[in-house]
């Protein structure tokens, strides 16, 4: 290998670790966002399952989970009390 090869390698193997250093933390949050949301339809899945003999369910659909995702349990009641409130 050339010195240029060589100082090339460097190069890219200093940006792709300040790539990585950099967006960890943002990679950290989608991944835990996407982990809540699969939780979350799980979840809704077995509300829907066992409301079902009462006529009571919520969608679900890509928002309720990104709802969901975002907010965790608390997103999980939000979308039964505006099922509640709106009908």
């Amino acid at each position: 290998m050339d010195s240029v090869s060589v100082i090339g390698t460097m190069i890219a193997a200093c940006t792709f670790f300040v790539v990585l250093v950099v967006f960890a933390k943002p990679i950290g949050i989608l991944l835990k966002i996407f982990v809540n949301a699969c939780i979350g339809v799980i979840g809704l899945m077995a509300a829907n399952f066992l409301l079902a003999p009462l006529n009571f369910s919520v969608g679900i659909n890509l928002l309720t989970a990104g709802f969901i995702g975002a907010l965790g349990f608390p997103g999980f009641i939000s979308l039964y009390i505006i099922k509640i409130i709106l009908g």
